[in-house]
């Protein structure tokens, strides 16, 4: 497709417009008014959805969310399945899983068990995480669940079989959150390193398993972010879009090239869903990253089919 006919058909949609172009801020409040109209007059359809197919109407959340927690959190989640009635169950059913696992996390260090602890800071963290999903706003119930998300996997950092560090990567006047992995027994030496994003709906704590991580077994550090509109960027004023993205790849990059740990040569990227597309407009962009590996792409010219066809939630988490 053309270069222009592709900027016209996203501009044309309205929410994809966003994408690639930054409004005043009055235009982005009216703007936004109006993009989330979709979602209003559907949700009673949601609501039915959900309760004829589950939790995993629109994507299999429960399953994503589920594989990098371990076994051990089946049950977690077959009960969340039961629990799920309709979109406004979510993100209780979720809180209350969370601060279960917290609590046991919090008995097992008092007893002296820091592996029981470090399994139940984990599932707590993305328990929380999962709960933040249905509050796609700056509210004061988003904020405290976000913050006992980073509290939560801090928790599990510090008693992790591997070294994890919180980093913030600036990107002009605002910065990248994300949580630089460096796999088990790391003694010195140049490492590769993959930067991992989400989807629209996924943060950053999951992109590294609790156990057996795909990366960390590999002997590969991984750069796990929420990008510009992802998660936690939104909260710290950092919104998505076609610049933000083009600039996110030098600022990750250069962040990394001063890490003694880093092998210059061996950076990639992987995305999934719509962090496919982020993470192909990030290496597009910037030379020094060496390899591009996508999954469950969201490549579609104007992003028809995901914002006018697919659930009105994503449409609306974009927005």
């Amino acid at each position: 497709m053309d270069r222009r006919c592709f900027i016209s058909s996203v501009a044309g949609l309205g929410a994809g417009a966003a994408l690639f172009s930054a409004r005043s801020p009055a235009l982005a409040e009216a703007e936004t008014a109006a993009m989330t109209r979709r979602f209003s007059q559907q949700r009673w359809t949601i609501d039915n959805v959900i309760r004829a197919n589950g939790i995993d109407w629109d994507q299999p959340r429960s399953i994503y969310l589920s594989a990098p927690c371990g076994v051990e959190a089946n049950a977690d989640f077959a009960a969340i399945r039961a629990r799920v009635q309709k979109m406004a169950d979510i993100g209780p059913a979720f809180e209350s899983t969370a601060r279960r696992r917290e609590a046991k996390a919090r008995a097992a260090e008092a007893e002296g068990n820091p592996v029981t602890a470090r399994d139940n800071w984990y599932m707590a963290a993305i328990h929380y995480g999962a709960a933040e999903w249905p509050y796609d706003d700056s509210g004061a119930q988003h904020v405290a669940l976000h913050r006992k998300k980073r509290e939560c996997f801090s928790n599990y950092a510090r008693l992790a079989d591997h070294r994890i560090e919180a980093v913030s990567i600036p990107l002009k006047d605002k910065s990248i959150p994300g949580w630089l992995h460096l796999p088990p027994g790391y003694s010195g030496g140049k490492l590769p390193v993959v930067i991992a994003i989400p989807g629209m709906d996924s943060f950053k704590e999951i992109n590294v398993a609790l156990a057996n991580d795909r990366w960390m077994a590999r002997g590969v550090a991984v750069l796990a972010i929420d990008g510009p509109g992802q998660y936690e960027s939104p909260l710290l004023g950092l919104y998505v879009t076609m610049q933000s993205w083009i600039d996110a790849g030098p600022a990750l990059v250069d962040f990394l090239l001063r890490r003694p740990e880093i092998d210059a040569a061996k950076i990639g990227v992987t995305g999934a869903s719509f962090g496919s597309f982020f993470g192909t407009i990030l290496a597009a962009n910037e030379p020094r990253i060496a390899a591009t590996a996508v999954i469950s792409t969201c490549l579609e010219p104007g992003c028809r089919t995901i914002f006018e066809e697919a659930s009105p939630t994503f449409k609306k988490r974009f927005m």
